[in-house]
């Protein structure tokens, strides 16, 4: 197992995937099990070069760095110990903190200056898991958060060295490539719009209301992350989680890979102060092209400034209303265009608008789609109200808008 030979360390959440995906009953090449086609790719990188006891991987939201996908056993800890620590409780090397960084790599000991017990993460998942290293990595490129690496020593191996962070560092970039490529590439079948859905989290992060597609989507994301030992499904619970952190805002937005193919917009809201016993308002629907542009454009390489003004091209703007709208001159304007049409490889505006949509949704790239898009979408209109009507009859107690 792992890097040498089988021992009795567990990782973050518990996670075993050294076993390889003959353990699990499937082929790790199926375009749908991209966690164990991550492992499999940190095993063959880092087998001989950085052992280890135990590695951990996971999918994050690109454009939030939302956990959304783990792969493990069941932890001697409570799951939700190990969500503690990652959203609600400080502590060192989070993932989505090394997601934003210059050196995306981080080494526990490094970060603590050998204080470990500094560490909740330590105190609380590591050291009961048996493990005493931690080397942990995000895979990040163009500012997009595509998934995170760990891999965790017991106490029979020496700490990792600035030398194997280093061996690590250097293998990220093929890798996040090669998940970013697999990723897109299962992501963007054309299948059929599933329907949108919303579930009222409660204390213990357990579901008190859900709607029937709701269910749905909850027990199919279950089905392949069934292992992780959470209550609810991983992007579910992080999501909550994640407003639950002291100073978490009220409300956040991520993109969610459907298990059925595309992207859906996993939307949560906070209904209290945040706090352990915050109740949670959760909805999802299918994500428009505009929902996916800018993860699109950002794997092209767009800066900050570019994708604003590509965004806006996206929504029918003409040069003037861009400069109007973002401040800036005309001349600045046609600037931003040139290098968007030179870094996305086309000629004009509407090209760009059938690449974005294209790459997207694939079939539903056409012109009236995209008018459709520019109108607002009379469905999702509908679908906010649907959650909004939700959030306010959890406020009065929930004796109101019942799902079932």
């Amino acid at each position: 197992m792992g890097g040498r030979r089988p021992t009795a360390v567990q990782g973050c959440l518990g996670l075993s995937v050294g076993v390889g995906a003959d353990r699990l009953g499937v082929s790790s090449d199926d375009p749908d099990l991209d966690v164990a086609w991550l492992a499999d790719r940190v095993r063959a990188l880092f087998r001989h070069t950085v052992p280890y006891d135990e590695i951990c991987v996971g999918l994050t939201d690109p454009l939030t760095g939302l956990i959304t996908a783990v792969q493990n056993r069941r932890p001697p800890v409570p799951p939700e110990t190990y969500l503690e620590t990652e959203y609600v409780a400080p502590d060192v090397n989070r993932v989505a903190w090394l997601g934003v960084q210059s050196d995306p790599v981080g080494v526990l000991s490094a970060a603590t200056v050998g204080k470990l017990v500094s560490s909740n993460r330590y105190r609380w998942v590591l050291r009961p898991s048996g493990v005493r290293h931690e080397l942990r990595a995000a895979l990040v490129d163009q500012g997009l958060r595509w998934g995170f690496l760990t891999l965790l020593r017991g106490p029979e191996l020496p700490d990792f060295s600035p030398v194997e962070a280093g061996l690590v560092r250097s293998a990220l970039p093929e890798l996040v490539r090669d998940l970013r490529t697999t990723l897109l590439r299962t992501s963007t079948r054309v299948v059929a719009e599933r329907p949108s859905g919303v579930a009222l989290i409660g204390v213990g992060g357990l579901v008190e209301e859900a709607s029937p597609a709701a269910e749905g989507l909850f027990a199919q994301l279950a089905s392949y992350q069934s292992e992780v030992g959470l209550a609810l499904p991983v992007p579910v619970a992080t999501m909550a989680a994640s407003l639950r952190a002291p100073a978490a805002r009220e409300s956040r937005r991520a993109l969610l890979r459907d298990p059925d193919g595309g992207w859906l917009v996993l939307t949560g809201r906070r209904l209290a102060s945040a706090g352990a016993w915050s109740r949670v308002v959760v909805s999802f629907e299918p994500a428009s092209p505009m929902d996916v542009a800018p993860l699109v454009l950002r794997t092209r390489g767009l800066t900050d400034r570019q994708l604003a003004v590509a965004m806006c091209v996206l929504r029918g703007m003409t040069n003037a209303e861009i400069a109007d709208d973002l401040g800036i001159s005309v001349h600045t304007v046609q600037d931003h265009l040139k290098a968007n049409f030179a870094k996305v490889g086309v000629q004009s505006r509407r090209e760009l608008v059938r690449m974005v949509f294209r790459s997207g949704y694939s079939e539903r790239g056409d012109r009236g789609y995209s008018e459709r898009v520019e109108r607002g979408c009379p469905e999702r209109l509908e679908r906010r109200r649907s959650a909004e009507g939700w959030q306010r009859a959890a406020h009065r107690g929930g004796t109101e808008q019942r799902c079932r």
